[in-house]
């Protein structure tokens, strides 16, 4: 018989840090994309082209997926949320290898959850965010 613990994390390929602590493991992740809207300018007497500028930033919302955690961190960071007694957070979403070692993460700022299970696990997390960096 085996007595090595395991790690509950092992069969989940993302796991989120939310201000430094990890608060739970993700075999799915979505929203992990910045999208540019690009605005056109029809230049009178111009008929050739259009111009195309730069326009708003827009971070889709970040979807994590069949999820487990041992932590009760993001359903007390919804509940706040709901009362209306909240603050923004930051945290990491690390993308793990086969060893469950990070090979990417992504960093995102100023997040809230605005979509938890009815119950804190397993679970599915839906943040909005206003800005991300890789």
């Amino acid at each position: 018989m085996n007595n090595k613990p395991t790690d509950p994390f092992n069969a989940f390929n993302f796991r989120v840090e939310i201000e430094g602590l990890l608060v739970g493991g993700f075999s799915e992740c979505s929203g992990l994309q910045v999208d540019i809207e690009i605005e056109e300018y029809m230049e009178g007497g111009l008929n050739e082209y259009v111009h195309r500028f730069a326009g708003r930033t827009k971070y889709p919302p970040l979807v994590l997926k069949r999820g487990l955690t041992t932590s009760d961190t993001l359903w007390k960071w919804h509940q706040d949320v709901i009362s209306g007694q909240f603050t923004r957070k930051n945290g990491t979403i690390y993308l793990l290898n086969t060893m469950r070692v990070p090979i990417i993460w992504w960093n995102f700022k100023n997040a809230i959850p605005t979509k938890l299970p009815s119950t804190p696990t397993p679970c599915e997390t839906k943040c909005s965010r206003s800005s991300a960096t890789e």
